[in-house]
């Protein structure tokens, strides 16, 4: 399940890693964690109707949060919602993180043990993988590209920094300063629309906030000496005209000096990205905040018609 500002995302695995069901249904803005976990359970008992699923077999259950994971309140909510509906394990990570998982596991950074993955869409967020593991920080934090400063005296953000990239080249922000140059748009579809079309003053903008991205990633290159570098969200299917300008900033930024082998790529897997990491989270990842969990007796009920595999449930937020 996907449990996302503005929407549940569901998806269904099977042990071989083929997702054999997928849904997507709106939530509100305002809604909590235990809010949109129950709009995910009705949206995954909704979906196995329709498509004949049964849940006897499910063995664990994966959930991409927004934001740092250092609030126990909104694991635990989000939590113990979904293990009370289907009385099995939880994984909880944030969801950024998450779509640098899964693209690592199936996507544009799968043969690479060393990665930058970036989001940028109407927010900013990112993961990091070393080693090939997913690091997650001491506080839960890492990743957070989104509130690096890039301008200590500029507007408060949310997190409660100033000045912070998210608030510089998210899509409001970009919209704000197309409407600044004279170019109405109503939201991101439009942003993409107008880029592709090269209207001068988006192009100008999207550009500006390109080399911005790149600045802040080439610091994060410099101190984690990735093998790449991969971009996903709405803005990265611009291709080169926002991938030039970041990979332009990283060349000249991160390290000059000591020349190496970086590529950046964009993301492979699309709006499904954090649906699929936090499937990879279930199958090869575990919480470290939780205790280890015996064996479960298997629950009664219909199987899947196609499944005498295991089944995985991963659970969303974007």
């Amino acid at each position: 399940m996907d449990l996302g500002r503005r929407r549940i995302r569901v998806a269904i695995a099977n042990i071989a890693r083929q997702v054999v069901a997928t849904a997507v249904d709106d939530s509100a803005p305002d809604a909590d964690e235990s809010e949109q976990a129950d709009l995910a359970i009705a949206l995954v008992r909704k979906v196995c109707d329709d498509r004949g699923i049964g849940l006897r077999a499910l063995e664990a259950v994966g959930i991409g949060l927004v934001g740092v994971m250092d609030a126990p309140d909104r694991r635990r909510r989000a939590a113990e919602r979904l293990e009370a509906a289907f009385g099995t394990r939880v994984e909880v990570d944030n969801n950024a993180r998450l779509a640098a998982l899964a693209e690592q596991t199936w996507g544009a950074a799968r043969s690479a043990e060393d990665v930058v993955y970036v989001r940028w869409a109407v927010g900013v967020g990112g993961g990091f993988i070393s080693g090939g593991r997913l690091l997650r920080g001491g506080h839960g934090a890492s990743g957070e590209v989104g509130h690096v400063s890039v301008d200590p005296a500029g507007p408060r953000c949310h997190c409660g920094g100033r000045g912070c990239l998210e608030g510089r080249i998210g899509v409001p922000a970009l919209l704000e300063a197309a409407a600044s140059r004279g170019v109405r748009l109503t939201g991101t579809d439009d942003l993409l629309e107008a880029a592709r079309s090269r209207t001068p003053e988006v192009t100008a903008v999207v550009v500006e906030a390109a080399r911005t991205l790149g600045t802040v990633l080439a610091g994060t290159v410099a101190q984690l000496d990735p093998r790449r570098v991969v971009v996903g969200g709405d803005l990265a299917t611009l291709g080169g005209l926002v991938l030039d300008p970041i990979r332009s900033a990283i060349g000249e930024l991160a390290l000059p000096g000591k020349p190496r082998a970086l590529d950046v790529v964009p993301a492979d897997l699309g709006p499904a990205a954090s649906a699929m990491g936090a499937i990879a989270l279930v199958l090869k990842e575990q919480d470290p905040s939780r205790p280890a969990r015996g064996p479960r007796t298997p629950r009664s009920g219909p199987t899947c018609a196609s499944a005498t595999k295991r089944l995985f449930l991963s659970t969303l937020r974007n």
